[in-house]
C-alpha cells in the first residue's frame, strides 16, 4: 500500500521551520547579548528558517500531486506485478543503477585526480594534503554510490507497491517522480520494445545546475498497446518543453 510519503516530509518540514523561527528569537528570550553571539544565532536562524519555507512549499506542491496520483485521478496507466516479474525487474535495475553511477564515480575521481596533480604541480609542498584529500573523497563517494544504489534495491525487495502513471508523474513502488510542475520538465520519453520499458527522462534544477533523472517503468505482458499510449501523451510534453525553450 501506498502512503502520502511527500505529505509526511511537509509536516516535518513545518516543524523544523517553527524551530528555527523559534531561534530567531532564543537570544532574547535566554538573555544572550547580541554582541556575544546572540545576533549571530538569530542571522543563521533566519536563513535556516527561509531555507525551511521554501521546502515546505515545495513539499506541498509534491503532497498534492501525490494525492491525486492516489486518489487514481487522470492516470494513464496503473500497473501491478507478480513478485517474480518485480524482483526479476529490481535486479536488473539494481545492475543498470549501479552501472552507471560507477561510471559517474570513476569520472568524477578522474577529475579530482587531474585537480590535486595540478595543485601538486604548483605547490610540491601540498602533496600529501592531496592525497588525503582524494582519498578522503574517494571514500565518501564510494559510500554514497554503494548506500544509494543498496538502499534503492532494499526499498525493491521490501515491497511490491506497483506503478502509477500520469501526465504529472508517477508513483514507482511509493517513490514519488514529479516531471510537470514548475522546477521540473520531461527531456525523454521513450517505449523500449526489445527491454519491455518505458524510459523517461526529466530535468530537475539545483543550485549550479540542473539533475537529470531516470525512470524505467517495467512493462506488463499484455500492456504494450496501454505503454504505446502512455509514451505518445508523454512525448507531446517532451515537445511542448522544447518550444517554451
Amino acid at each position: 500500500m501506498n502512503i502520502n510519503s511527500a505529505r509526511r516530509t511537509m509536516w516535518i518540514w513545518v516543524v523544523v521551520t517553527m524551530i528555527f523561527i523559534c531561534g530567531i528569537f532564543a537570544p532574547s528570550w535566554l538573555g544572550i547579548d547580541g554582541f556575544h553571539g546572540g545576533y549571530a544565532i538569530s542571522f543563521f536562524c533566519i536563513l535556516l528558517a527561509a531555507t525551511g519555507i521554501v521546502v515546505v512549499f515545495i513539499y506541498l506542491g509534491r503532497a498534492r500531486t501525490m494525492t491525486g496520483i492516489l486518489s487514481h485521478k487522470q492516470l494513464l496507466a496503473h500497473w501491478t506485478y507478480t513478485p517474480e516479474q518485480w524482483q526479476a525487474f529490481s535486479s536488473k535495475e539494481f545492475r543498470q543503477e549501479g552501472s552507471e553511477k560507477w561510471r559517474l564515480y570513476c569520472f568524477v575521481m578522474l577529475i579530482i585526480l587531474l585537480v590535486c596533480v595540478a595543485f601538486w604541480l604548483f605547490n610540491r609542498d601540498s602533496g600529501p594534503v592531496m592525497i588525503i584529500i582524494a582519498v578522503g573523497l574517494a571514500i565518501i563517494l564510494a559510500a554514497t554510490v554503494w548506500l544509494t544504489t543498496s538502499y534503492n534495491y532494499w526499498q525493491n525487495k521490501k515491497r511490491n507497491a506497483g506503478i502509477l502513471i500520469t501526465k504529472e508523474g508517477a508513483l514507482v513502488n511509493g517513490t514519488l517522480h514529479l516531471w510537470r510542475s514548475w522546477d521540473s520538465k520531461l527531456e525523454h520519453v521513450e517505449y523500449d520494445e526489445g527491454k519491455n520499458l518505458i524510459l523517461i527522462r526529466y530535468l530537475t534544477p539545483n543550485r549550479w545546475a540542473q539533475n537529470t533523472y531516470t525512470v524505467r517503468i517495467p512493462v506488463p505482458e499484455g500492456e504494450e498497446d496501454t505503454a504505446h499510449k502512455v509514451a505518445h501523451i508523454l512525448k507531446q510534453d517532451v515537445v511542448l518543453s522544447s518550444d517554451d525553450t
